[in-house]
C-alpha cells in the first residue's frame, strides 16, 4: 500500500511506533553493527538502507525537539563518514545535536521507544532522534 505524502520507507509498523511516542521520547536509528536486539524492546529492520536515509525519512514526519533534537555516537576522533551523513540528514540546528561516547550512547539508547536497524555497514552510524511537539 502507498500513502500520499508519506516517505516509502515508513512502514505502517514504524509509523505506529512513531505516532505512539510522546514529547521527549526517542527513536534509535542504528547501523548494522549496533546491538539493537539487546537494547531495544521493539526493533524494525531495514536491511539494505543506510542509517542517514532512514533518519531523513523519519524526520519527514517526526517533529524534532528544539533543545535536544538528536544525539550521535561520538567516534572520539575525526568525524566518521556515517556521522557526517547523519548530521546532514537531521534538519536541526547544530547546537541541538549532541554527541555521546559509545557506552553513554548505549545507556541512553535503552530509553528508545523503537529501534530501526539499518543495513549501514559504516561505523558509528547511530543516532537518537528526540520527538518534539507539532507546532
Amino acid at each position: 500500500m502507498v500513502l500520499a505524502g508519506i516517505h516509502p520507507l515508513l512502514t505502517g509498523t514504524l509509523l505506529h511506533h512513531l505516532d505512539a511516542m510522546g514529547h521527549g521520547d526517542c527513536v534509535l536509528v542504528s547501523d548494522a553493527h549496533f546491538p539493537a536486539e539487546r537494547l531495544a524492546q521493539v526493533v524494525v529492520d531495514m536491511p539494505g538502507v543506510d542509517a542517514d536515509v532512514i533518519a531523513g525519512a523519519i524526520c519527514t514526519v517526526l517533529p524534532l525537539d528544539t533543545l535536544t533534537a538528536a544525539v550521535l555516537m561520538d567516534p572520539e576522533g575525526a568525524e566518521a563518514p556515517a556521522v557526517a551523513a547523519l548530521r546532514r540528514a537531521c534538519p536541526a540546528p547544530t547546537d541541538a545535536i549532541g554527541m555521546l561516547p559509545r557506552q553513554a550512547f548505549y545507556d541512553t539508547a535503552r530509553r528508545a521507544r523503537v529501534a530501526v536497524r539499518s543495513g549501514d555497514r559504516r561505523t558509528f552510524g547511530n543516532v537518537l532522534l528526540f520527538k518534539g511537539v507539532v507546532a
